[in-house]
């Protein structure tokens, strides 16, 4: 130890805790006094803020109130199935509407951006419920049923699952990407001005590679249907001319060209034909929309359709209307013709518009058709003893008023078989006339009808009969149960198989050489529109409730 040292070791703990006694203190003190400077600044910067924001009053805040939901009871799981089998690769997620949010992810480059407001939605007329029992929630949406669920960006229109991702529960996911890709290849081939060219639709086309081949104009007015058609696909999907999506401005320029053709009286075209066609795109795209400016036109054009219903001669006013011809009110009841007429009222009554009598005489149409194809017949001797099950019936081309006349595809008595369902062979159109005109499950004409589509109607390979395809799709999956399982099973992948899908200009669409029916060298709009919209059919319209009860034919 140095003799200069003041303490000894034993001192020196007891030295260095004063020390630090003395420095812990010091530190308190600047600890406390910054914390009271910065208090005091606190302080001010409150009162001077408050001063100046006290004569300003904020906006009101709007806030939901969510209801407590009960717990659920717990419930024993059922007991899982061994011996199940997949029909087609599922999408097993529930449908979802996207919000605005999503929406404004969508949109393609150049789309114009979505308002701060979106257009209010409408619900429609109650009284357009489908006949069909389906439970309270059921809710017509113009060709089949729905439930009263709003489409995928609003309005009546039921059903729909969201586009691109995810389509409802049991949709197969070749449906959701095969419709997706059509309708870039309608955007892609759509002219300047809106329409969709029956014959000079490819030159729209910017694609690299050989192009489209052209189309053919048919009697009337080729350009209306083709873009009615066209117009027809967007709608099934969801997109409608006013709602912020991908292709609003698509639908949008689509239905400024079908009203910069309309005839001021309300016609479009020249025929009952596409004139009904167009007529259902403006009933649907004003009942998607809420737009008023879609209202004038379009129940101009419903009167056009009513005014030129046909009538019976031995019945009396209102109760007289029946099918239609394709341009002047007749005694000739054309089923094609009058399918696509009866579409289009049901798509207006849906939008809330006047349709007067013309769905009540489709009725009578309906019927008087049916019975005088199927009365003293080699497939059926009357319609009054039918075992829904079993028997098959079938509807005629043509049924005219007063000599009930049927125009139908002969019956090879040896084969027992239809010498021909090309033409003249309109099951198709029965068929989904009796869905969706009220027959229900158990109807001797709805199960007859399906019956008689399920043996001879069922397209084995691509090319078919493309028409009859549309219509026999969208009836066969609203009856559902086995003959629906056994439709989907062949008909869907062959029409996924079928679809263009090289890049280039025919990416998306499907041929239309040898597809068969009258006036299918229309060309490729008019065979892409019929393949695309029977391959929405998981989303178009929900299902009506038959429950799957209905038996396959044997």
């Amino acid at each position: 130890m140095s003799n200069h040292d003041d303490t000894t070791i034993e001192q020196q703990p007891q030295v260095e805790e004063q020390h630090n006694t003395r420095v812990g203190a010091a530190m308190w003190i600047g600890s406390a006094a910054t914390h009271a400077a910065a208090l005091a600044l606190m302080a001010l910067i409150y009162v001077t803020v408050a001063d100046d924001q006290k004569d300003v009053e904020l906006p009101p805040m709007s806030a939901v109130l969510r209801p407590e939901l009960p717990k659920p009871k717990p419930v024993d799981p059922e007991p899982v199935s061994t011996n199940q089998t997949l029909l087609l690769e599922q999408v097993a997620d529930e449908p979802q509407v996207p919000t605005p949010v999503d929406q404004l992810f969508v949109a393609d480059p150049g789309e114009e951006e979505a308002p701060a407001e979106l257009p209010p939605m409408v619900k429609g007329d109650s009284a357009a419920i489908s006949d069909i029992d389906m439970g309270s929630t059921a809710f017509f949406a113009a060709i089949g049923t729905g439930t009263g669920s709003l489409g995928k960006f609003g309005g009546p229109f039921a059903g729909r699952g969201k586009r691109g991702v995810k389509g409802p529960a049991g949709a197969p996911r070749m449906c959701v990407d095969k419709t997706a890709s059509a309708l870039r290849w309608f955007k892609r081939h759509q002219s300047p001005n809106g329409m969709w060219d029956a014959d000079g639709y490819f030159r729209n086309c910017n694609e690299e590679g050989a192009k489209c081949e052209p189309g053919k104009d048919q009697s009337g007015d080729t350009d209306v249907a083709t873009t009615a058609y066209a117009v027809l696909c967007f709608l099934g999907d969801g997109y409608d001319p006013t709602t912020p999506s991908k292709y609003r401005s698509v639908v949008k320029k689509g239905v400024e060209w079908l009203l910069s053709v309309q005839k001021p009286d309300g016609l479009l075209g020249q025929r009952n034909y596409e004139h009904a066609i167009a007529t259902m795109v403006l009933a649907q795209a004003y009942a998607m929309s809420n737009d008023p400016a879609l209202r004038e036109p379009t129940q101009k054009a419903v009167d056009i359709i009513l005014a030129r219903q046909n009538r019976d001669p031995a019945a009396s006013a209102p109760y007289d209307r029946l099918g239609w011809d394709y341009v002047s009110a007749t005694g000739r009841n054309d089923a094609s013709v009058t399918g696509w007429n009866v579409m289009a009222l049901k798509s207006a009554k849906v939008a809330n518009l006047s349709v007067g009598e013309g769905l009540s005489g489709s009725k009578v149409w309906l019927e008087k058709s049916w019975k005088a194809a199927n009365t003293d017949k080699p497939w059926c001797a009357s319609t009054d003893r039918l075992d829904p099950y079993k028997d098959i019936t079938r509807f005629g081309y043509v049924w005219k008023t007063g000599s009930n006349e049927v125009e139908i595809s002969g019956w090879d008595a040896a084969a027992k078989r239809p010498q021909s369902i090309a033409n003249h062979d309109l099951a198709p159109v029965g068929l989904m006339s009796a869905v969706f005109l009220g027959h229900q499950n158990g109807d001797p004409m709805l199960e007859t009808l399906a019956n008689y589509v399920s043996q001879y109607h069922q397209p084995t390979a691509w090319p078919c009969n493309t028409y009859y395809l549309y219509y026999n799709t969208l009836g066969m999956f609203q009856v559902g149960g086995e003959r629906w399982e056994k439709w989907a099973k062949q008909v869907l992948p062959m029409l996924a198989d079928a679809q263009r899908s090289e890049e280039g200009c025919m990416e998306g669409s499907w041929d239309w050489q040898g597809t068969q029916f009258h006036g299918h060298d229309t060309g490729r709009v008019l065979s892409t529109a019929y393949a695309c919209l029977s391959m929405q059919v998981y989303w178009l319209y929900e299902r009506n409730h038959f429950n799957g009860k209905a038996k396959a034919a044997k």
